[in-house]
């Protein structure tokens, strides 16, 4: 797997690319409901948290993704909502329907903040973690064009396909 590492970061990346939307595409979104009213406001809804939640579905096998790890992933992402059980509000991006993984270099910036922190630990195959990530390790004010509400707090489900690339540094 060793002489193999710089040709799958190469494919982790270039699938990265591929998976960006095009300016068509965004264009072309379907505008997103307003984001629910507030979780506090109805009495049975959870409140949005504070701070980045991690929560282990599937532990998965391999070794732990770590800073710098080159990581394949497939993932669904919701709007927050405190008043549904699984938390999840309208769903605005997924890769499953790509037919690849999404590749994201853990800690590179590339992606928002929620993510860059909440892949580390992950398992190199069949992880599967939920984050909740608050507006200022998601998107913040500005939002996502007219996919993601500003000041909206996120709910992403990941699951590992693979960790192309370790760092030298990062092997144990």
């Amino acid at each position: 797997m060793k002489n193999q590492a710089p040709i799958i970061a190469l494919a982790a990346a270039l699938a990265a690319t591929a998976c960006a939307p095009t300016a068509e595409q965004k264009s072309a979104a379907a505008p997103v409901a307003a984001a629910p009213a507030p979780a506090a406001a109805k009495s049975n809804c959870t409140p949005p948290p504070k701070e980045l939640q991690v929560k282990d579905l599937e532990v998965g096998t391999g070794e732990d993704a770590r800073f710098r790890s080159a990581v394949l992933v497939h993932y669904t992402g919701w709007l927050y909502d405190g008043c549904k059980p699984d938390l999840k509000g309208n769903m605005f991006d997924t890769s499953a329907n790509r037919g690849v993984p999404f590749g994201v270099v853990v800690g590179g910036g590339k992606v928002i903040k929620g993510w860059d922190e909440g892949l580390v630990g992950m398992r190199e195959r069949g992880a599967k973690r939920v984050l909740i990530i608050p507006p200022d390790k998601g998107y913040g004010e500005k939002g996502a064009g007219n996919v993601i509400p500003p000041n909206s707090t996120l709910v992403f489900e990941i699951e590992t396909v693979g960790i192309g690339y370790y760092p030298p540094d990062a092997k144990k």
